[in-house]
């Protein structure tokens, strides 16, 4: 692995955060992207070289985060990313370098050229505003073709009748922000995936994608992937592991993203999780495979070999509570992972059931 050059616009004795960033940057940073920023700071007052594997390693994430978040600094203007001559794109073997940027002076080319932003989102709540149609305006708009098929997919989709208040909300959309019916029918398709029923918050998520010049459908996924809105090939991959091939809900994505970027799993590990999963419910899957993620994860597990360790430190203790005839410890803190493995209730699925229905 091609070790990265570091370099940045200032060099400074201590790791400092400046306030523009703190104000400008951070609230819509999520938690790789904060701490790949972190540390690239904490790392720029030197010259020792950087790999996108020993980031990897030092944060706890994968290498694909790592570069994922590259990507989105360099489009906040936060820092640039130089790659090889041969490079056609910001891969790990592409990357040859990382140089921080004067936020200083990133801050004031937003605030000089983001007067049109300003007005295109003054326009857009000026129509927020704007939501009273007449009895006239909702009639007709019921009676037409297209506004039909939209108010009977949303009725299928929600199972429920249309009322007058969600009636206005897609005329809002189709009226007002000028959305096309395919578009506000994939709306409504992604919120129900997403676990979102009220057309109040899909009113806001119309209004985002206003902002960011969606006009289709294609434009749509094409921000959502953008945005980490929707899986990637790896995501799919896990959820496909465990019965979900479409229809991925936020919680499961979120659920998926936790053990790949907040606990770091390597792809063996988690579909190891999947198949004692598979093997012993049928229901809430995703819970269950994130309780034996979640313990393998504060018992230190980094491979397989980890998992065998467990596995026979879970048999060992087991054989000198029956040899002793002492009772099963309650305390679930100390237990490893081989009680996935069973098929029988001796080990307390009744209370973990009690636990996945709450």
């Amino acid at each position: 692995m091609a070790r990265v050059r570091l370099t940045t616009a200032r060099r400074r004795a201590v790791t400092e955060v400046s306030d523009i960033f703190i104000d400008e940057f951070m609230n819509d940073a999520n938690e790789v992207q904060l701490k790949l920023y972190l540390y690239l700071l904490r790392h720029s007052a030197g010259d020792e070289g950087l790999d996108i594997s020993g980031m990897a390693d030092a944060l706890n994430f994968s290498e694909r985060d790592i570069m994922r978040a590259l990507k989105y600094w360099e489009k906040q203007k936060v820092l640039k990313v130089t790659l090889s001559g041969e490079g056609k794109k910001a891969d790990t073997e592409a990357l040859e370098g990382i140089s921080l940027l004067d936020l200083s002076g990133v801050t004031v080319n937003q605030m000089t050229n983001g007067k049109e932003k300003k007005e295109d989102k003054a326009k857009v709540a000026e129509a927020a505003e704007n939501r009273e149609f007449s009895a006239a305006e909702i009639n007709e708009f019921a009676e037409n073709e297209d506004s039909r098929i939209l108010i009977t997919a949303a009725e299928m989709y929600f199972g429920r009748p249309v009322g007058t208040g969600e009636l206005r909300s897609i005329m809002y959309m189709v009226k007002r922000l000028k959305m096309n019916p395919s578009l506000v029918d994939y709306l409504m398709q992604r919120s129900l995936e997403r676990g979102i029923k009220k057309f109040s918050e899909m009113e806001k998520i119309a209004s985002r994608w206003k902002e960011a010049g969606v006009s289709d459908v294609a434009s749509a996924r094409a921000f959502e992937a953008s945005d980490g809105l929707l899986p990637d090939d790896r995501e799919k991959a896990v959820c496909a592991q465990l019965g979900r091939k479409k229809n991925i809900t936020q919680g499961e994505l979120d659920a998926v993203r936790r053990w790949t970027v907040t606990f770091g799993f390597s792809d063996d590990i988690i579909a190891e999780a999947c198949r004692r999963t598979v093997m012993n419910v049928e229901d809430h899957r995703f819970s269950y495979a994130d309780s034996i993620l979640n313990d393998w994860f504060h018992n230190g597990v980094r491979s397989m070999e980890d998992i065998e360790k467990l596995d026979e430190l879970y048999k060992d203790r087991t054989a000198s509570n029956k040899s002793t005839g002492a009772n099963r410890p309650k305390n679930t803190q100390g237990r490893t992972q081989n009680r996935y493995k069973a098929k029988s209730r001796e080990y307390d699925y009744d209370e973990l059931e009690k636990k996945l229905m709450k």
